[in-house]
């Protein structure tokens, strides 16, 4: 197939791209279009039923190899099976033996093939069909079932008509017309008053309600649908009956398998189904109500949430201050465009600032800072980007000059602002708290206790190699010992070096006076007296031996 549908593309001329008429083009599958409506299949299932039906024998039957299906529509063979299982569950097929056929199926006429008018004004809910999918369409209490039989008012009393009317004919013995509903255009309402049940579509319901008592109860047992006899006519009214709501039906069929009433029903007669019927119609009907009451709420919030997004579209449009606008966005601005839109001060929408935040593109050259070059190096300049522009205008067209001039005004703002280009904060802090000194050869930096954690040589060395000194770094710290100071004779100030004969004459002299009780002068100028703690302080401070 695929090989015929390019050779006719190659025939045509026809590239991958070009425009082309499907029309009578492709072979392929026929859905028919109850099915393609019909919502009570999966649209894997309704694949699979094109692909059976194509396929079909003269006598109605085909004999699908599983493998095959799954590969020409695109899947596992498993889903394929899957599929095939769920067309029988809806009773659209059925499996027929036949000796010598390892899988053979006959087709069922559906009742989605009688109401198709019908079918396209359903107006669906969600409910729970025996092949586990919640497409089954249900008009709330009403609504139209698999087989597309009105069931406004209640599921209850159209049985319950049905009844009167079968009970009326058997009396009589006269033929009553069948009751139909008058046929309604797409713009009337579904639900009236009296309704009148439709009789050839309510044998059609319990029809289907009988071939899925039927699967369920083979479902359950675990048993070949073969093996099940199909329930009386009888016993399905009456569990009809028994539901307000076909949906209901449908809830308490799929709770028989998962609570394997099958298994308990030992005689092959359905009394079982009917009394379990009637134990769980009320506890059903309480639960779909529930659920349904989750629904409409959950319906309020979701369009509560739709004409929240509505209004807060429509607010997008609407041209508002910048901040408003940027409050709506709720992204990132880049810093240039944004100084741009408040120094101009103008109105703007949501979506035109996104707009400018989507197609804002960063300066490759200074990427958005608007300068270039250096105060240090004393080329500072504006970028001629858009950055550029915003700080221009926000520091002044002469900011790099006045830039450069405060920073070589000083050792210090020259050294914090190499701190700031190499990104050392904590530096920077020390430098900013301490007393720093600069005479060409050695820079002294005297730093306070809490910063001198901040400074370290190696840091200063690294400052310096970006400002291009070269200088001996002396950093002081609290506590650290100053240099000496030289003494200096009080006489005519030019300091003489201590011998050890003036250390002998002090000595001298100290003895003289202890034993005259009178000053002496000392010799070499020494005009006070020693005690032996000075003369020890000399002895430490010059090197000589007492």
């Amino acid at each position: 197939m695929a090989a015929e549908c390019r050779r006719e593309s190659e025939a045509d001329g026809v590239t991958t791209g070009e425009a082309f008429n499907p029309f009578k083009r492709f072979p392929g599958i026929h859905i028919p279009e109850p099915i393609c409506r019909y919502r009570g299949l999966s649209p894997g299932a309704k694949l699979v039923f094109g692909r059976l039906a194509r396929y079909g024998g003269s006598d109605g039957k085909v004999y699908p190899a599983i493998p095959s299906v799954g590969r020409e529509l695109g899947t596992s063979a498993k889903q394929a099976r899957r599929y095939i299982r769920e067309l029988e569950k809806q009773g659209f097929i059925r499996p027929s033996r036949t000796p010598g056929r390892s899988s053979q199926y006959e087709f069922l006429w559906h009742p989605a093939f009688d109401g198709e008018r019908g079918a396209a004004r359903t107006r669906a809910v969600k409910s729970t069909p025996l092949n586990g999918s919640t497409d089954t369409p249900v008009n709330g209490r009403g609504g139209t079932p698999v087989n597309g039989t009105p069931l406004n008012g209640s599921l209850r009393e159209s049985v319950v008509s049905r009844e009167s009317v079968e009970e009326s004919q058997s009396s009589s013995g006269s033929t009553v017309p069948e009751a139909t509903a008058p046929e309604q255009t797409d713009d009337e309402d579904d639900s009236s008053e009296n309704p009148k049940p439709k009789t050839k579509n309510l044998d059609s319901l319990v029809n289907v309600a009988r071939d899925q008592l039927r699967m369920a109860r083979a479902e359950g047992a675990g048993a070949p649908l073969d093996q099940i006899h199909t329930p009386d006519r009888e016993i399905v009214v009456q569990i009809l009956g028994t539901f307000s709501d076909y949906s209901d039906f449908q809830a308490w069929l799929e709770g028989t398998i998962n609570r394997g009433l099958a298994r308990k029903s030992k005689s092959a007669t359905w009394g079982l189904y009917a009394t379990d019927a009637r134990n769980e119609a009320e506890d059903i009907r309480l639960k779909r109500e529930s659920e349904e009451l989750r629904e409409r709420d959950r319906q309020i919030e979701l369009d509560r949430r739709q004409q929240a997004e509505a209004e807060r579209a429509r607010a997008m449009d609407v041209p508002v201050s910048v901040a408003a606008a940027a409050a709506l966005v709720e992204r990132a601005i880049p810093g240039p465009l944004m100084a741009r839109l408040l120094r101009e001060g103008g109105l703007i929408s949501a979506n035109a600032l996104a707009g400018q935040i989507a197609g804002w593109e960063p300066c490759p050259a200074c990427h958005d800072a608007g300068t270039l070059g250096s105060a240090i190096d004393s080329d500072l300049g504006f970028c001629e980007c858009a950055a550029g522009v915003e700080v221009r205008y926000r520091d002044g067209s002469d900011w790099p000059a006045r830039e450069t001039r405060r920073v070589h005004a000083g050792a210090k703002p020259l050294l914090l602002a190499a701190c700031q280009e190499l990104g050392m904060p904590f530096t920077s802090d020390g430098l900013e708290a301490a007393e720093i000194g600069d005479d060409g050869e050695v820079l002294r930096i005297e730093v306070p206790a809490p910063y001198a954690i901040c400074l370290t040589e190696r840091d200063v060395m690294r400052i310096l190699e970006r400002v291009g000194w070269t200088r001996t770094v002396r950093i002081i710290e609290p506590g650290a010992a100053r240099p000496a100071e030289t003494l200096e004779t009080p006489g005519n100030g030019n300091p003489q070096p201590i011998t050890q004969v003036d250390i002998d004459a002090a000595l001298a002299a100290r003895r003289a006076v202890k034993s005259a009780e009178a000053p002496l002068a000392s010799p070499a100028g020494f005009l006070w007296a020693f005690t032996p703690d000075d003369i020890a302080l000399l002895i430490r401070e010059h090197g000589v031996a007492a």
